[in-house]
């Protein structure tokens, strides 16, 4: 039966290319908002690398839990030197012993990602950030590995309020195959916008990605409520959830549903989110930030 979960979770999220892993959201906050947000502000490391802001220096550690017990986990660093950003991360998952009944075989499965980049800022209206990245995955007795880069551009305009957002993710080549022929990189092209109104204590996220190996765009849409300045809570959703459609409209209408909230408390916060992947289950998120 894992077995069977395990396949699923690779047809699915890993979205038939190679090394679809990439694609995974750095951290429980991308979880919950299903990884929208090419043109926020935050403290998390985010899908763009033009998007992450903070005055000091900081550490996350970061914990996802996947149906059929796959485990992430990873520890990012952010560095900050007054308009320039440097950051690096460490991701890992563990899709644990998995079992082919018909063959009589027990094996191991993994991913492993290390990525270092930097973000700039122009008279604090432009941002620019790229990282570059080195993955490697393992199944059984094989093993494959890859050099991605992600590029990303954020504008802000009207005061903060509003701002644009534009990245190329996931551009890159393998180093070497599972098979003889190098397959494709999940890159991605992603445009967003965000929006923060002036009387309301909520900001609006909305991206739209165009996958370079699918034909048919995805737009992913999020909102988050701030309770006060220490607090915030927040849910997403994504055009492709009929894809996880089961014919049973009141299950299915919960389908890439995605809630969390953030908390500061004295020096960390905390963030806990929590997906619905429909019929394979649901995906938790934990988040420390110190």
């Amino acid at each position: 039966m894992k077995f069977i979960n395990f396949i699923l979770m690779l047809n699915l999220c890993l979205s038939q290319v190679t090394f679809g892993f990439l694609n995974v959201p750095n951290n429980s906050r991308s979880i919950g908002l299903n990884n929208v947000g090419v043109a926020s502000s935050s403290k998390y490391l985010t899908v763009n690398p033009a998007s992450v802001q903070v005055k000091k220096d900081q550490y996350s550690f970061n914990f996802v839990l996947f149906p059929a017990n796959i485990k992430m986990s990873g520890i990012s660093f952010i560095k900050s030197f007054e308009t320039n950003i440097f950051f690096s991360q460490i991701r890992n998952i563990n899709y644990g012993v998995l079992s082919d009944d018909t063959n009589n075989l027990r094996f191991s499965a993994s991913d492993l990602s290390f990525e270092l980049g930097h973000k700039f800022e122009l008279k604090k209206i432009i941002s620019i950030g790229y990282s570059l990245g080195y993955i490697r995955s393992h199944i059984f007795n094989y093993s494959s590995s890859g050099l991605y880069a992600n590029i990303g551009l954020k504008i802000n305009i009207i005061n903060d309020r509003f701002a644009l957002g534009s990245m190329i993710n996931n551009l890159g080549f393998q180093i070497n195959s599972y098979v003889n022929k190098n397959e494709l990189l999940p890159t991605s092209i992603r445009n967003g916008v965000t929006y923060k109104p002036l009387y309301l204590p909520v900001i609006l996220y909305l991206d739209i990605i165009n996958l370079k190996n699918d034909k048919q765009n995805k737009v992913c849409f999020g909102i988050e409520f701030f309770l006060n300045d220490k607090s915030s809570i927040y849910c997403s959703m994504a055009s492709d959830k009929n894809d996880l459609d089961t014919g049973e409209y009141y299950k299915d209408i919960f389908n890439k549903i995605g809630f969390g909230f953030d908390i500061k408390m004295r020096k960390m916060s905390y963030n806990l989110s929590i997906k619905n992947l429909g019929p394979l289950g649901l995906v938790y998120g934990f988040s420390v930030t110190m």
